[in-house]
């Protein structure tokens, strides 16, 4: 095995998800022993986990970012030089760390802090949580959402083109989410290690987390069947983020409580619903709740139903 070969071993998915696996494993370990044992018990007894768990967690951000520049090159090198290639390279895995940087940046400056400014009317749809630190996270959470939906939309109609449209369904939704892995992994990183929604009622976090994965896993479904029944590439490309842009219209009232809202920080917010479209929303977090059990709340309505 040559240096090369050796270099794309070491930075292949498989790789990479079998320590990513290990890390969340001991990040749950480490978690259950500091809540499990008392102060003087946790200084000892976790103290290996933890070291592991730090180092392990530096090898990891270093693999990452070696590995990260390392397949851009590899690819860049690789890539034909077409419009359509280009677009995939710009669209693909390797560039999602630049759009989750610029989304992040881009609307924590245009967003104004309800709890800071008093404006309290504007950005609805990114409004969750309450918490001062956790409310800034929602806001990039949200945008991060919408940026994934729109982008690896596109990368999919344009990656199953590689793929006849004989090719069974079941082999184009298995192709899909091969060519997402890197989307879905970000997607369930970004989310797994949250604990904004302990400190109230409402779990923000939690069920956008399961309404956009819903919405993901539809836009699959409708990219996939449009490609199987031949539909010309310039319509794929509109259609494909149907459901975010349906999610863009129906949340723009609110996507939580928290709408319209300058709740006083670890206060839960007023359950008022304001619109019909802020009512859709509001009966998927009842949903939600209601399956996993957890309180909820009678939410006053301030229009005519």
């Amino acid at each position: 095995m040559n240096k090369h070969e050796k270099n794309d071993q070491y930075c292949s998915f498989r790789s990479f998800y079998i320590y990513v696996i290990l890390f969340i494993t001991l990040l749950f370990v480490t978690n259950f022993l500091q809540s499990c044992c008392d102060i003087s018990d946790t200084v000892k007894f976790p103290l290996v986990p933890m070291a592991i768990e730090m180092i392990l967690g530096m090898f990891l951000f270093t693999s990452v970012i070696v590995c990260y520049f390392y397949n851009i090159v590899r690819m860049w090198k690789n890539i034909k030089l077409e419009t359509l290639d280009i677009f995939k390279f710009f669209l693909g895995p390797w560039m999602l760390l630049p759009q989750a940087m610029f989304g992040t940046v881009f609307i924590l400056s245009v967003y104004p802090r309800p709890m800071e400014t008093g404006i309290f009317d504007k950005f609805l749809f990114f409004q969750g949580s309450i918490d001062m630190g956790c409310e800034l996270i929602f806001v990039a959470t949200i945008a991060l959402y919408i940026l994934l939906g729109f982008t690896a939309s596109w990368y999919t109609v344009l990656k199953l083109e590689e793929l006849d449209v004989k090719t069974s369904l079941f082999k184009m939704f298995r192709y899909s989410f091969f060519v997402l892995k890197y989307h879905i992994l970000v997607f369930i990183l970004w989310n797994i290690n949250n604990s904004c929604d302990a400190r109230v009622v409402p779990n923000d976090f939690r069920n956008m987390f399961l309404l956009v994965f819903l919405l993901y896993f539809l836009s699959i479904v409708l990219i996939v069947i449009m490609h199987k029944l031949n539909v010309p590439r310039i319509i794929r490309l509109i259609f494909a983020p149907t459901f975010i842009v349906l999610w863009l219209i129906i949340g723009s009232d609110g996507n939580t409580a928290r709408a319209k809202q300058v709740p006083i920080w670890k206060d839960n917010p007023h359950y008022v619903v304001t619109s019909k479209k802020h009512a859709v929303m509001i009966a998927w977090h009842n949903l939600c709740d209601d399956f996993f059990g957890d309180p909820k709340p009678n939410y006053t309505y301030q229009y005519e139903k």
